[in-house]
């Protein structure tokens, strides 16, 4: 059986961008590198400046978007 955990994926985003991960509530964020001073260009926007972050999948997470409520699978 394959393992459910997932490889988390690096992003460049800037705050605007990050926000709309956060919302969701289907990612867990967290900066790759706490110590990094100088801004790259948003991976996800590809207009502001934005820090490296790694996302991860909730597990068992999906939104239920008629009601906008987390729904969880077994």
């Amino acid at each position: 059986m394959k393992s459910m955990k997932k490889e988390p994926v690096m992003m460049t985003l800037c705050c605007r961008c990050l926000n709309q991960f956060y919302y969701t509530r289907c990612y867990r964020m967290e900066r790759a590198d706490r110590d990094q001073v100088v801004k790259d260009v948003c991976t996800y926007c590809g207009y502001r400046m934005g820090y490296d972050y790694n996302i991860y999948p909730k597990r068992n997470r999906i939104m239920n978007m008629e009601r906008n409520r987390p729904v969880r699978f077994a």
